[in-house]
């Protein structure tokens, strides 16, 4: 939807943009999302990597296939959409909490200022500054492992600056 709606492309050309994408780039994708998506089906829930869960309304009765179809392959994408995007959002706060309890300076100097999806911005003095990029990306670091377990490398972006650019 996303890219018919950027791109200005047909629906159906931007699913298939997207299928073939994962599936020549990311070819672990096409698996992972089988499985995920029939233990979603199945169990009627999807979970984060801390455990957070979503459930799904199990619906018995269907008005035809194309309805019960349509219906799972809605599941199966949030399912799948909560375990990516919801591990995402507990890297971050997993992260937000050991800055906040690990900060070393005080809250005089590193202050944790705001979240913005998968941006965390914090105010600290100048003459920290640099120490504290580096706290900040050894701790996201540590996080990110801490679930990606070696199959992914981690991967942090910083920047200093005197305002936020988003």
């Amino acid at each position: 939807y996303g890219l018919y709606k950027n791109f200005g492309i047909p629906l159906d050309e931007g699913r298939e943009l997207l299928r073939k994408y994962l599936e020549e780039v990311y070819p672990e994708y096409k698996a992972f999302k089988e499985v995920a998506g029939q233990r979603i089906l199945e169990q009627g829930w999807s979970t984060t990597l801390l455990g957070r869960k979503r459930f799904f309304e199990k619906k018995v009765l269907y008005s035809d296939y194309r309805e019960k179809e349509r219906t799972e392959a809605s599941i199966i994408r949030e399912g799948i959409n909560l375990i990516i995007q919801g591990g995402g959002a507990d890297v971050i706060k997993e992260s937000l909490v050991r800055m906040f309890t690990e900060n070393p300076w005080g809250d005089d100097k590193f202050k944790i200022i705001l979240q913005v999806y998968d941006e965390i911005i914090i105010e600290a003095s100048e003459e920290i500054a640099e120490d504290a990029k580096e706290f900040i990306c050894k701790i996201m670091m540590e996080c990110e492992e801490k679930f990606l377990q070696g199959v992914v490398l981690p991967e942090v972006d910083s920047k200093i600056g005197n305002c936020w650019l988003h």
